[in-house]
């Protein structure tokens, strides 16, 4: 199993890389698929969190909680499709 790393902080500590060889290794590495989409996590949360109707279609409020099994298929499936 892969792990996630912070792209913006790389490390490259005792290797000496020319700028060619550096934007080469850095478009490589923004070309890689998303391992994990926090704004998507955090925009399926709120979608559960949709309003609440009457029975005569009146608001009668938002919901402010979810079940958390919702809630822990949505954070491991890391708002990434596939």
């Amino acid at each position: 199993m892969g792990r996630l790393i912070d792209a913006d902080n790389l490390q490259f500590n005792g290797r000496n890389y020319n700028k060619s060889q550096m934007k080469a290794i850095l478009d490589f590495i923004d070309s890689q698929p998303t391992a994990y989409d926090v704004d998507s996590v955090v925009k399926q949360l709120e979608k559960e969190k949709n309003p609440l109707y009457r029975e005569d279609g009146s608001l009668m409020g938002e919901r402010t909680v979810i079940k958390i099994n919702k809630a822990i298929e949505i954070v491991k499936g890391g708002g990434v499709d596939g």
